[in-house]
């Protein structure tokens, strides 16, 4: 995990150090994935100004975020 955490580290701008990241890794051993349940935020991609961004639909991602719990 933390040769993982670290070469993605290289690809993310956060303010976030490395070390304070990697001191989350002692947590990982404790997560429980039978609990974990995932959603997809509603939208589409547009291509627009020569860049690809993502447009929610924020109706649906309202109603979605009302029947998630967390």
């Amino acid at each position: 995990m933390k040769e993982i955490i670290s070469l993605g580290f290289k690809n993310i701008d956060t303010n976030l150090s490395l070390s304070y990241i990697l001191s989350y890794l002692v947590f990982v051993t404790e997560f429980d994935t039978v609990n974990l349940t995932m959603e997809q935020l509603p939208g589409e991609s547009i291509y627009t100004n020569g860049v690809w961004v993502f447009k929610v639909d924020e109706e649906k991602a309202k109603e979605m975020f009302t029947n998630v719990k967390f």
